[in-house]
């Protein structure tokens, strides 16, 4: 695996921890009285999606700079928004 390759992995996999951490504290928010706990998570949540903002841009950033990674996503970019994500017949 190349050093680029690495390090997308690894922003990828830290988006992906923080957005089931998000979930995870909205699920517990519904159960939450408002109060503390409910202005703490709040707080958490926006944080959390500041962060996930932050490493998308970072993403974006080394998809752009790496000349092998930008001719993929303009394969996939190139594909109908439509036919990307259909489930194959049974």
């Amino acid at each position: 695996m190349t050093r680029a390759r690495e390090k997308l992995a690894q922003i990828v996999a830290s988006r992906q921890g923080l957005l089931d951490l998000q979930t995870r504290l909205q699920n517990r928010d519904e159960h939450a009285e408002m109060g503390p706990v409910h202005k703490m998570h709040e707080r958490l949540l926006k944080t959390i999606a500041l962060e996930v903002e932050r490493l998308e841009t970072a993403i974006a950033a080394l998809i752009k700079a790496t000349p092998r990674f930008a001719e993929l996503a303009e394969i996939i970019e190139s594909v109908p928004r439509g036919l990307q994500a259909r489930p194959l017949p049974a």
